[in-house]
């Protein structure tokens, strides 16, 4: 006896569909349990920390980063040590060479502090993807 006829007879059938059946069963357990997995993480989390408070729970974003005690990032106070940093660069100069020098220095963040300083126009775009600083104005005069 061989082929289906075989199959049949010994209950290959029936087999086959049980065996399918455990093997689809245990994917769909496996994915379920994984899917819930950064639950169990933040359960662990809170365990480790304590009780979790009221404190733990993500309430609505303050309205002031000085009401958090986080401190502001004020583009005026990082512009010296920028300007600072490309003393050595002549102008018109490349980002990457900018970053590089901030990074030589230690300058902090220097890919945020390069694009606020482009958005607020201290550092204008040039051809070719080449920067250079905008013009300092004296105290109480108008940029032009």
């Amino acid at each position: 006896m061989y082929g289906f006829e075989a199959i049949t007879y010994h209950n290959g059938w029936a087999m086959a569909i049980t065996g399918a059946t455990i093997v689809f069963s245990g994917l769909i357990v496996l994915s379920a349990l994984i899917s819930q997995l950064h639950k169990l993480a933040n359960f662990l989390d809170k365990r480790q920390r304590g009780k979790s408070s009221v404190a733990d729970a993500p309430s609505a974003a303050p309205e002031d980063a000085a009401a958090t005690g986080a401190p502001r990032f004020d583009v005026d106070v990082a512009l010296a040590p920028f300007r600072a940093a490309s003393a050595t660069l002549a102008e018109p100069f490349a980002l990457a060479d900018l970053h590089q020098a901030a990074r030589k220095l230690n300058l902090p963040h220097p890919h945020l502090t390069i694009q606020a300083l482009c958005q607020k126009d201290e550092l204008i775009h040039e051809e070719d993807g080449l920067f250079r600083w905008r013009q300092a104005t004296p105290f109480g005069s108008n940029p032009s």
